[in-house]
Order: structure tokens, then sequence, then C-alpha cells
């Protein structure tokens, strides 16, 4: 009976410092985290990797760096291979960095912050770190989860990517954080005004474009950028070298 118990503790503190997550109290989800000396409770089971890249032996892009279905537009130098502790860790770093008042590269920082959220959305290569499964339908979507909007609708993404806007020094960085700012409104929207299976909504797609206000805020402000990033992501790598 206590070895039971015993082995079942990783799992406890995995639990624990997922909840943790959820409520994005990242502080305390890292000391449940670090408890863990099971790697296998710590270890993100990368099942996308060879989407990604083939032959990656289960190593994961740094998803500070790299968004899921996107082209490769912030150069990585390494590979590595995370758990739920680095990938907390590490937020939690950048986080201080993004809101020192001595940081010049603010910009910067709060753009990582933000792919890092974006990537444990459903939408990104970490769902792992706030989900054991995952589920298309409406009634695991509508499950009450406490961070289902978060996962769902990407806020603190378009939280982070608002503040690299802020304090982006050039025109053509600004323009990607804004189409990074409505891709994840472009989240939030889907997820509030749910398509019908049974009884589809006619235009669907356009009634969710014409109610996205960074999607407007792009054509209007960066008309020559915006058939560029809004339609594609090919040249999200310009984009970004452009940041200074």
């Amino acid at each position: 009976k206590h070895s039971f118990i015993k082995k079942e503790i990783p799992r406890l503190y995995d639990l624990i410092g997922t909840k943790y997550i959820r409520q994005n109290k990242l502080e305390h989800a890292l000391s449940y985290f670090e408890k863990n000396d099971n790697k296998s409770y710590k270890e993100i089971n990368y099942s996308d990797c060879l989407w990604e890249k083939e032959n990656c032996d289960n190593r994961l892009k740094d998803p500070f760096l790299v968004l899921k279905y996107t082209p490769e537009f912030v150069v990585q130098k390494k590979i590595f291979r995370f758990d739920k502790y680095a990938i907390t860790q590490k937020l939690i770093l950048y986080l201080k960095q993004a809101s020192s008042p001595e940081e010049k590269n603010k910009d910067y920082y709060n753009f990582l912050v933000a792919n890092c959220y974006y990537n444990m959305s459903i939408y990104g290569s970490l769902w792992q770190m706030r989900r054991y499964g995952q589920g298309e339908t409406t009634d695991i979507r509508d499950f009450p989860i406490e961070d289902n909007n978060e996962y769902y609708e990407c806020n603190l993404a378009k939280k982070y990517y608002k503040q690299a806007y802020k304090n982006a020094k050039t025109a053509k960085f600004k323009a990607l954080c804004l189409t990074m700012m409505a891709r994840c409104e472009a989240n939030k929207l889907a997820h509030k005004y749910p398509d019908d299976y049974n009884k589809p909504k006619k235009n669907y797609e356009t009634f969710l474009w014409n109610k996205n206000r960074y999607y407007k805020d792009l054509e209007l402000n960066y008309e020559y950028d915006y058939d560029r990033l809004a339609f594609g992501c090919n040249a999200f790598e310009d984009y970004f070298k452009a940041r200074r």
C-alpha cells in the first residue's frame, strides 16, 4: 500500500504543478515540478515533432522561438529537449527580463514570452503544459476547466504580443506583433462564436474576420504589409529581422 502511494507522488506533483500553470502561478508550479525527480512526468511527449522536423528524435524546437505550423522566423541555434520544469523556469526568467526597467530589449523578451503562452494553447506545441489530452468536440471544449478561456483564446499570448508592440522600435516589427495579436483574437472569436456543425453559419470566416479589430488595424496602419502578414506567414522572418 505504501509503495503504491510512493509511486503516485510524482504524478501528484505533476498534477499540482499543472494546476498552478492553469492559474498562471508560475513560481508555485515551478516548485512542484522541481520536486518531481521522475523525469517521465516532467518531459513533454512532443507527438508533433516529426511533423515539425523529420527524424528529430523527440527533441523539441524551442517553444519561445518556434510556432506550430509556422515557418521558422527566429533563428534557433540548438534543438532542445524540454520538460515542464525547464519551460516554466525559462518563462519566469523571460518575464523578469521583459519587465525590467533596465532591459533594452523589452520588445524581444515580450515577444518570446507571448510565443510560449501561444504554444501552451490548443494551437501550440506545448498544450501538455495545461492538459493531459486533447479534444475538439463541443462537450470537451466546454468542460469546466479553470483555464478553458486561456487554452482556447490565447489571451496571455495576446497580452504579451501587445507589450512587444508597445516596446517595438520599428514599423515592421510592430506590424508582426499586431499580426500575432490578430491571430490570438481570431482564436478568441472562434471560441466565443463557434460554428454549429448541424446549423453552419453562412460566411462564417468572413463573420469572424469582420469582428477582428486587429486585422482592421493592420490593414489601416500597415497597408503595404497587410497582404504579406494577414494571408500568410512566409514573410515573418523578414519582419522579425527588422526588429532593429
